[in-house]
């Protein structure tokens, strides 16, 4: 990430990493929160049955102080029609939004040695940054 970081300022004064999600950075970012409302499905539940139904994300993974998770992708041409900061994820079956947003453009995720006063970003693998795989960008399309 180091290539892509840039600092912000948080309110509370202390300067962070980010990485811009788009054009610049060449990458997309999967942010499932760890928070549900009465409009929203928490996001790492849903996480969770998508990884119990055989989905596997295999790419660049941070956890957030909230306890949920950054995914990082390449950029893909498939969804440059979504040519928005944000596409939130919908789940048919329960006729519902999910807290599971897609950051294709003009976004930002806050990566590991970011400390917020929530508390610190983490690393959670080794791997790198991949495709997107197929799957995700149904599930994203619909």
């Amino acid at each position: 990430y180091e290539l892509y970081s840039k600092y912000l300022t948080e309110p509370s004064g202390l300067y962070n990493y980010a990485v811009y999600c788009g054009n610049e950075s060449g990458i997309i970012c999967v942010d499932i929160d760890n928070k549900s409302d009465a409009e929203h499905i928490n996001g790492v539940e849903y996480h969770n049955k998508l990884i119990n139904s055989g989905n596997n994300f295999n790419t660049k993974c941070n956890s957030s102080p909230s306890g949920g998770y950054h995914y990082s992708y390449k950029q893909n041409k498939l969804l440059e029609q979504y040519n928005t900061q944000n596409k939130i994820i919908y789940d048919k079956e329960a006729n519902s939004l999910v807290n599971i947003d897609i950051k294709l453009s003009n976004g930002y995720i806050l990566v590991p040695n970011s400390i917020t006063r929530n508390g610190e970003y983490k690393n959670n693998n080794n791997l790198p940054i991949n495709e997107i795989p197929e799957w995700l960008i149904e599930l994203i399309k619909t």
